[in-house]
């Protein structure tokens, strides 16, 4: 929204590169900084949760998911081929070299200021569980979950939080207190 504002200025005169950045475009760059590194690395780091150093296709979904960006699974493949193709990135999906790249250039489609970044670290595990678990019930992927998926997502137990690290979140002994990985820095009983 603000960027294209301030592209469309520049476009339509008001502002030209020669005269500098028009007023609106100074105030978004104090109003919406870029993400720091660190932000990053940490945003970088919950999404990695098979830890290989990439962001493979359901990461960057998942990525996508918290931007607000919803795209079924079934289109998801194609996307992301486009995207990683664009991007120059490797079939196994950015480093952290290029995700901050991609996340941080103002006029990309990846573009995540800080408050967005602070935002997103916050909703990070749910929205992984969330697509996993929307993945495992839409076996037709068609982006909708009918009753019928419903009932068998129900009876197969695909509820489970931790779903998309292949954790039995629940466990075979519900007694037994389960670690989740995703809160390492935190004490776990």
């Amino acid at each position: 929204g603000l960027a294209l504002s301030s592209r469309a200025s520049l476009a339509s005169g008001a502002g030209s590169p020669q005269q500098g950045p028009t007023r609106s475009a100074k105030a978004i760059g104090v109003q919406n900084p870029p993400p720091s590194e660190a932000s990053l690395r940490e945003l970088f780091e919950a999404l990695d949760s098979t830890n290989t150093g990439h962001l493979g296709k359901f990461e960057m979904r998942c990525f996508m998911t918290l931007r607000g960006v919803s795209v079924q699974k079934s289109a998801w493949e194609t996307r992301f081929e486009m995207l990683r193709s664009e991007q120059g990135w490797s079939p196994r999906g950015p480093t952290f070299k290029e995700f901050a790249a991609y996340a941080s250039d103002r006029h990309g489609s990846g573009y995540c200021s800080e408050e967005e970044v602070t935002r997103m670290l916050a909703g990070v595990g749910a929205v992984k569980d969330a697509v996993a678990i929307f993945d495992n019930l839409d076996k037709d992927e068609n982006g909708r979950i009918d009753k019928e998926e419903f009932d068998a997502g129900l009876k197969e137990g695909s509820f489970k939080p931790g779903s998309f690290l292949g954790l039995d979140a629940l466990g075979d002994d519900d007694n037994a207190p389960k670690k989740d990985p995703r809160l390492e820095s935190c004490t776990q009983s």
